[in-house]
Parts: structure tokens; C-alpha cells; sequence
């Protein structure tokens, strides 16, 4: 939603003009314990996993908002599910490639169609040190 924000207000773009790509840091697939069908605030509150839900509540919404403005063909997500109780500590090396390769193959048709041909205009930072006294302009 903030790069949207900035295209438009900073940039100068319409709506129209924006496509979206976000890069997650992959979802756990971790389940919800039965014995909070029933949880009041409090079971919720002290619940191991609730800053997880808040950051991944907030992460959902925001791509929903995104999603909703600019719509299927220009808001798309790569955020590929990670086993709750995987452990980089305890994965080999070709496992990773191995679940990489399996969602790049996924999603690189989509990549390929919306943003591959994309060349990004030259960078020109819009605020920054100056030379003389690094004071920001």
C-alpha cells in the first residue's frame, strides 16, 4: 500500500499506471489449536503465536487493499508456504533449492507476463545528504 501511495502522490502516477509486485518472507502453515475455539481475549492474548497473527493480519490486509484498487491482472503476491516447524538450522542446502525451484516454476509464468519487460526509469533520489554539510535537502 505504501508503494502505491508514493507512485501516485510522489511519483505523479495514476492508478492505472501502477502494477504491484510483493515479495513475502513466506507463510507459516502452521494450524490454530483447537483449544482456542472457544478462547476469550485473554487464552488469545497470552497464546504463543499472537504477534505472528497480528504481523501476518496486517500483511494480509494491506495486499487486500492493494488487490482491490489495481485488481488481478496488476496486484500479484509471491509468499510461498513454509512449514511451521522447519528449521533453517536443520535443512539441507538442496532441499531449499529444491522448494524454491518448485515455487519459481510456479510463479514465473506470472512474473514473466506482468513485470519482465519492465525497464525502470533512472534513479534520482528525491531527498538526501548534501555534499557540503550532510544536511538533508
Amino acid at each position: 500500500m505504501v508503494g502505491i501511495v508514493e507512485a501516485i502522490s510522489l511519483f505523479g502516477r495514476s492508478l492505472d499506471e501502477v502494477s504491484l509486485l510483493s515479495v513475502g518472507t513466506t507463510a507459516e502453515t502452521d494450524t490454530r489449536r483447537a483449544r482456542l475455539d472457544n478462547a476469550g481475549l485473554v487464552r488469545w492474548a497470552r497464546g504463543p503465536n499472537v504477534v505472528d497473527i497480528f504481523l501476518r493480519g496486517q500483511s494480509t490486509a494491506a495486499f487486500t487493499q492493494a488487490w482491490h484498487l489495481l485488481g488481478d491482472e496488476r496486484a500479484h503476491r509471491l509468499n510461498p508456504p513454509a512449514l511451521a516447524d522447519s528449521s533453517l538450522d536443520r535443512v539441507s542446502a538442496e532441499e531449499l533449492i529444491a522448494k524454491a525451484a518448485h515455487h519459481s516454476r510456479d510463479f514465473c509464468p506470472t512474473f514473466e507476463a506482468h513485470f519482465a519487460s519492465h525497464t525502470p526509469a533512472p534513479y534520482e533520489p528525491l531527498a538526501g545528504l548534501t555534499a557540503t554539510k550532510g544536511i538533508a535537502r
